[in-house]
């Protein structure tokens, strides 16, 4: 991914640096730095193992945890190798902590407004009628709790 707009570090060496720092070995370490978005992430770095001579059998996503269902989703519509086992793992900064660093630092609604950004991409921005991410089933409970967040100008559009 590029540079991240409010951090100014590309996510893609960060990732990699903390790989590297856990002991992946760096010859083990692939890196894709160009991608502004999730599904240009999987288009360029298939792209890339496949410049490589690699095909994949199986696959790590690493994300948010609020958004690993959108990036599962993408994976889901877009990986072209034979079907991998993906997991999704928020190996950073798992969900508690998140909520815990967006309190500290008042950032509750940042917070909010991203776990709902990615449900809106999930559901109500076409992203699976264009076939970029993998239809999902919407929760009613859910979906109403969206809407009345929505309706008080949480969401940004």
């Amino acid at each position: 991914m590029v540079a991240h707009p409010k951090v100014g570090v590309n996510e893609a060496y960060l990732l990699r640096d903390f790989l590297l720092t856990r002991g992946v070995p760096e010859q083990a370490v692939i890196t894709e730095p160009k991608a502004a978005h999730t599904g240009l992430n999987i288009t360029l770095s298939v792209m890339r193992l496949k410049e490589i001579g690699i095909i994949p059998k199986q696959a790590v996503l690493i994300s948010h945890s609020f958004a690993a269902a959108r990036v599962m989703a993408t994976a889901e519509a877009q990986w072209p190798f034979p079907k991998p086992t993906f997991y999704s793992q928020a190996v950073m900064f798992p969900f508690h902590r998140y909520l815990a660093r967006s309190k500290r630092v008042g950032w509750e609604h940042v917070f909010l407004r991203s776990i709902l950004g990615e449900y809106e991409r999930l559901f109500y921005r076409g992203y699976a009628e264009n076939g970029l991410i993998k239809h999902r089933e919407t929760c009613k409970d859910v979906d109403a709790a969206y809407h009345r967040l929505a309706a008080c100008g949480h969401i940004i559009r």
